[in-house]
């Protein structure tokens, strides 16, 4: 009878000392050429292949492929957009509800493309909340803290630097094709204001004669002479 309690004190010790492991364990996927690592992590896709997702909700609601998230909530607004590549907390995250289909998009920073559900394509953040308000703008690049942090539609921008193209929550930006590299750099973004070389001077309106330096004439006339002694040497 005493052993047999015993056997029960054991097994009843080792059951709850490896209860806490057995629920530390994350969920793990590797099937369909897909690799998934943290609960919620591509749970949706049990078809298309080639998703990597690492982390909480990491990718969950993709029916895509070719999609990596690493992070917590990273890629978690992507839907049917592929070729997206996600690094960092909610990176292409989506704080809003609704659907992402946007493709070929690279974040790597935390909330990059993060706010709203992504329909651009061929867009580049990184940075903390690099184009954190993208919703349908395109091959935007923004590299930087905040970088072109409120566009959400303009096309073709690139901003190098902290708060680069940052933008105004009151007038959200919409331009396109604009450049700007440094710290706080066009803060607004003015629509279309693409940059442009400056206007050259018309040839017409410099004077000929501003283009001809003045002659030497000291140097001339002894040149003159030296042609004429060494003339005359040679009639001898």
């Amino acid at each position: 009878m005493k052993i047999k309690t015993t056997r029960y004190i054991i097994a009843t010790f080792t059951f709850c000392a490896l209860a806490p492991l057995i629920r530390a364990q994350c969920p793990q996927i590797c099937d369909n050429q897909n690799t998934a690592l943290g609960d919620n992590a591509l749970p949706s896709d049990p078809s298309l292949g080639n998703d990597t997702a690492v982390g909480f909700n990491a990718l969950q609601n993709a029916t895509s492929f070719h999609n990596t998230a690493v992070g917590s909530f990273a890629g978690f607004s992507n839907v049917t957009g592929s070729d997206n590549t996600a690094v960092g907390f909610a990176a292409i995250g989506a704080f809003n509800a609704g659907t992402g289909s946007g493709s070929y998009n690279t974040a790597v920073g935390s909330e990059s493309l993060g706010f709203f559900p992504l329909s651009g394509s061929n867009n580049t953040a990184i940075g903390f909340s690099a184009s954190f308000n993208n919703t349908s703008a395109s091959d935007n690049t923004a590299t930087g803290y905040k970088a072109l942090y409120y566009n959400q539609i303009g096309a073709n921008n690139t901003a190098y630097g902290e708060n680069s193209m940052l933008g105004s929550s009151t007038t959200v930006p919409t331009g396109s094709n604009n450049t700007a590299m440094g710290t706080r750099r066009s803060k607004t973004i003015p629509a279309e204001a693409a940059m442009s070389p400056p206007a050259m001077p018309r040839s017409s309106s410099i004077p000929l004669a501003a283009l001809i330096p003045p002659p030497d004439v000291a140097h001339c006339t002894k040149t003159r002479l030296l042609i004429t002694t060494w003339l005359l040497a040679i009639k001898r």
